[in-house]
């Protein structure tokens, strides 16, 4: 099985909050792990940010940094073109969802498209994401 996470659901694999044991046990089920390209800046502002407003110390903002860049190597990554853009520009009008949702949306076809042969769960944290992804067809597990 391939688990796609979108931003919210990989930020819990390295920052201690609410869902982060539910995302670790089912990417731990998982054989491949794949997100967008996109979730690399969302995240790293994503962790900043905590840094920034006190959520997380200095020293788990460092680690948490640090083990996302080293394990980002091990991620499967789908790539933005423009196809895929318009492809998440329809669907942003279709489910009407954020952009960058869009973005994860778009991703996650663009993947079913390229590896039929496997199971995708799609993770996230954001109930009208996820409930968008189960109109595409998508096995999903709502976090939030």
């Amino acid at each position: 099985m391939i688990c796609y996470l979108d931003t919210s659901a990989l930020v819990k694999l390295y920052v201690e909050e609410t869902g982060t044991r539910e995302v670790q046990e089912l990417v731990g089920k998982s054989k491949i792990m794949a997100t967008s390209i996109v979730a690399y800046a969302e995240a790293s502002s994503a962790f900043k940010r905590g840094f920034v407003e006190k959520i997380i110390c200095e020293k788990e903002y460092n680690l948490c940094n640090s083990n996302f860049k080293n394990d980002w190597r091990s991620y499967l990554i789908v790539n933005i073109d423009s196809s895929l853009i318009f492809l998440a520009g329809d669907l942003a009008e279709k489910h009407n969802i954020r952009g960058f949702d869009s973005i994860h949306l778009a991703s996650v076809i663009v993947l079913r498209e390229k590896i039929s042969s496997m199971d995708i769960l799609f993770l996230c944290w954001d109930k009208k994401l996820a409930e968008s992804a189960a109109r595409e067809g998508f096995k999903i597990n709502i976090l939030g």
